[in-house]
């Protein structure tokens, strides 16, 4: 009972941190890591890094192929702000976008993403 006593009532929305920054940038980040692991280790394929990891190969593959956005696309999503406290673009929206070649393609297909005009 003394023990429950000194731990102090914390309300939940003081336990989560506050986030600035969209999710995605912490994703992009990881994905950097990853291919510095895969280009670090010649023998490391997607199957055994996934599995060191703890993550299926074909998650793996998506967040990898996140590094396909062009470099504009990159910097418009870190200086993104969000909007009522929500993210503005999602992973799936930009997984999307990836998918795209052309960079001029890849940014105007976000721009519509997060409703901006040309």
């Amino acid at each position: 009972r003394a023990r429950f006593a000194l731990l102090k009532r914390v309300k939940p929305e003081k336990m989560r941190p506050k986030r600035h920054a969209p999710r995605i940038l912490a994703l992009l980040r990881l994905a950097v890591q990853y291919r510095k692991l895969l280009d670090s280790e010649p023998g490391l394929s997607l199957r055994k890094l996934a599995s060191r990891l703890s993550m299926t190969p074909p998650r793996l593959c998506q967040v990898l192929n996140l590094l396909k956005l062009s470099s504009a696309v990159r910097h418009a999503i870190a200086v993104l702000q969000r909007v009522d406290g929500r993210d503005r673009v999602t992973e799936h929206g930009l997984r999307r976008i990836a998918a795209h070649k052309n960079s001029v393609t890849q940014m105007r297909v976000f721009r519509r993403l997060i409703k901006v005009p040309d």
